[in-house]
């Protein structure tokens, strides 16, 4: 299996409250796990949380590396969902 593609991020309430305590926005978010053309992605396996895909990369509108754990929704067509996401200090 290649590179997983991100094309569209659902979102929960949830992991939108998540995500804002982490003082980021959605548009942080997409702008890292999306449109960065350098991110990186590894599917991790966690006692705890689960199989999910960790990903990290760069929002150029606020200059923050941010890592994120998301879900498979559709990986063929790129659908992924947000668990949560804040930014690498």
């Amino acid at each position: 299996m290649g590179k997983p593609c991100i094309y569209v991020l659902i979102w929960t309430d949830e992991a939108i409250t998540k995500v804002a305590r982490h003082g980021l926005t959605i548009k942080d978010v997409k702008e890292a796990m999306v449109w960065d053309p350098r991110k990186k992605a590894v599917w991790q396996e966690d006692y705890e949380h689960g199989r999910r895909l960790e990903v990290r990369g760069k929002s150029d509108g606020n200059n923050r590396d941010i890592i994120a754990y998301l879900d498979p929704v559709d990986p063929r067509d790129g659908v992924w969902r947000v668990r949560t996401a804040w930014p690498i200090e």
